[in-house]
């Protein structure tokens, strides 16, 4: 479970960082606004999309 929680934990942090760096380069390009939408839309599908995961195993 350990090594489980460390390899979670540095997925997600290169995944933050990565995605940090990307939305201020959108941002100053294109606008807070828009990139700020396109968040929100792709964090809402993602949402939805992991709620339509079927559970398998026990």
């Amino acid at each position: 479970m350990a090594q489980m929680g460390i390899i979670s934990a540095w997925g997600c942090q290169l995944a933050y960082a990565l995605f940090q760096v990307l939305s201020g380069f959108f941002g100053d390009r294109y606008g807070a606004r828009l990139v700020m939408w396109l968040t929100v839309m792709g964090w809402s599908v993602a949402s939805l999309a992991s709620g339509a995961v079927m559970r398998s195993g026990g």
